[in-house]
């Protein structure tokens, strides 16, 4: 099946400077993410996001609160835009060599 593969981080949302997004209250969509992501999923792509989330790895935050955060975004994914994210990957490691961590999460 073609797939569509999103960074979370600065394309799907607007990356918080200085810091981590810790909560669903502080994950704010970018405004021309809804009509990019509404024409892959009409196309017929799966939708994947693959992320680094190094708060968790750093004890900033739980895995249960980033899960919380993506709970909420597909939340609002599905009322904008009638679809949602098919698959969600991410790297909660402190530290690590970013392309390993995302050739490790493509082939998840």
């Amino acid at each position: 099946m073609k797939s569509f593969f999103f960074d979370r981080d600065g394309i799907v949302n607007k990356r918080k400077i200085g810091g981590y997004i810790q909560s669903p209250d502080e994950f704010v969509f970018n405004e021309d993410f809804f009509d990019i992501f509404s024409k892959v999923a009409l196309y017929g792509y799966l939708t994947v996001i693959i992320t680094n989330q190094q708060g968790v790895g750093k004890g900033l935050m739980s895995e249960n609160a980033l899960n919380e955060i993506h709970s909420e975004m597909q939340r609002i994914l599905l009322e904008k835009t009638g679809y949602k994210f098919d698959g969600i990957y991410y790297c909660a490691a402190a530290t690590a060599v970013r392309q390993s961590k995302r050739t490790k999460l493509y082939k998840q």
